[in-house]
């Protein structure tokens, strides 16, 4: 993941919301009470 900028938009996206919620699940789930 993060990689490049290989990916495109779609795959940005979703792995942005992926990562918000799984990735960054430290201060991601800490956003979402």
């Amino acid at each position: 993941m993060m990689s490049d900028k290989t990916t495109t938009l779609d795959e940005a996206v979703a792995s942005i919301e992926s990562g918000m919620t799984i990735g960054l699940g430290g201060w991601g789930s800490r956003r979402k009470p």
